[in-house]
């Protein structure tokens, strides 16, 4: 298991980023033809899912503030 402690505004930019990717991972999806490539695609998608989940479900909804670090274990 792999421990990572963030700050809410890292947690908001970590975010943004994961749902930027996923929406270019799923163009990617639809434009792969490569059932191999495609499958291993998916398996991304599944994964930037439930890290995104874990992200909201761990992520307090305070404003940011003083270097506050919240944990995010998976």
């Amino acid at each position: 298991m792999i421990r990572i402690d963030l700050t809410p505004r890292e947690a908001d930019i970590l975010d943004t980023v994961c749902r930027d990717y996923l929406m270019d991972l799923r163009m990617e999806i639809a434009g792969t033809d490569r059932m191999e490539f495609r499958e291993n695609l998916k398996q991304q998608e599944v994964f930037l899912k439930e890290l995104l989940k874990t992200l909201e479900a761990r992520t307090p909804k305070r404003e940011a503030g003083a270097g506050e670090e919240w944990p995010i274990s998976h």
